[in-house]
């Protein structure tokens, strides 16, 4: 494949990737709302409906994003499952340095529609670092294309 191809291929492997992601984080954010409003505090409602995006991420990066028919299904699953798990750990450190300055600030009276605006912010900025962790640790470690040797 010449270089002008692989970038094409790149560029739609990006979008794809965006596409799906955007998927798994309206299923994140959905249940983490739900959760929250049904009074799950934030930290816990975090790995539980950041799971549930995972899951729907695993099958539709696998074959549509990153078109991976070959190799072991298994490795892949862990490999997805271990970045995911990174991803957690930083998301939810995140919310948790969110809700530690709240409680040391007084932030937390503030609102956004029917949450306090430190969950929002830290929402937000739990999302932007894991999607940059898992993009980048998935393109080039769970679905990396195998190298064919000349």
């Amino acid at each position: 494949m010449d270089e002008r191809a692989r970038h094409l291929q790149l560029a739609f492997q990006f979008v794809r990737f965006n596409l799906v992601g955007t998927l798994n984080t309206l299923i994140d954010v959905g249940i983490f709302a739900l959760l929250t409003s049904l009074g799950t505090p934030p930290v816990a409602a975090q790995p539980v409906s950041y799971f549930c995006g995972m899951v729907n991420g695993f099958f539709l990066h696998k074959y549509w994003t990153f078109r991976q028919r070959r190799g072991s299904w298994g490795v892949q699953a862990l490999k997805f499952v271990f970045v995911n798990l990174a991803g957690i750990l930083l998301t939810t450190s995140i919310i948790a340095l969110f809700e530690e300055l709240a409680s040391s600030t007084g932030w937390g009276s503030t609102r956004i529609l029917a949450w306090p605006a430190y969950v929002v912010a830290g929402k937000a900025c739990a999302l932007v670092a894991g999607s940059l962790l898992t993009f980048t640790a998935n393109r080039w470690w769970v679905f990396r294309e195998e190298q064919v040797l000349h």
